[in-house]
């Protein structure tokens, strides 16, 4: 089993970052992919997404959205290692002790199967005036060599609001052409 520490004073900065990292440990496999070269690779995390707003109270940033008021945010990008390498250590991950598995699933979006893991993520003791925080992690296969991820962050006061909004931005990926 996987198991992932970081210690950061700032707990909207860790659950931000925690996600893409959890996913990103799948490169440690990509050597392993014969048809896998340090320029494919390159090119993979380079990649740039659209992907609709939840709603008009989000803002755009480079990789997605983000809502000032809340401070929930949502990024897409790609990893570049095939979709069943990076499902198979996606169920290895042993979450932190300060985040609780809400739910995980299969989940089709236009059709096309993916994997959605729901978080709570608590903030530290000395932190006591933060709000608890969910995320949504979704992965799904973008072509052979690279697997989708979508991640968003939310306040847990603005659940009932934004998750349904969430996972419906997540049929909206297209990537962008340059």
């Amino acid at each position: 089993m996987l198991k992932i520490t970081i210690s950061m004073k700032n707990f909207l900065v860790k659950q931000l970052i925690i996600a893409p990292l959890l996913l990103c440990l799948c490169l440690a496999v990509c050597g392993q992919e014969e048809e896998m070269t340090a320029e494919k690779m390159l090119a993979i995390f380079s990649m740039k997404f659209e992907i609709a707003a939840p709603d008009a109270t989000f803002t755009a940033t480079e990789q997605g959205w983000e809502e000032e008021t809340t401070r929930a945010k949502l990024v897409c990008s790609a990893l570049p290692a095939p979709y069943e390498r990076v499902l198979a250590d996606f169920m290895e991950i042993t979450m932190p002790d300060d985040i609780k598995l809400i739910s995980k699933d299969t989940m089709s979006v236009n059709g096309l199967a993916g994997y959605l893991m729901v978080t709570e993520a608590t903030p530290p003791a000395d932190e006591p005036e933060q709000e608890h925080f969910y995320g949504i992690m979704y992965i799904r296969s973008w072509d052979k060599l690279s697997t989708l991820n979508i991640n968003a962050v939310y306040p847990k006061s603005q659940h009932e609001r934004l998750y349904q909004k969430m996972l419906a931005t997540f049929a909206t990926v297209r990537k962008k052409e340059d």
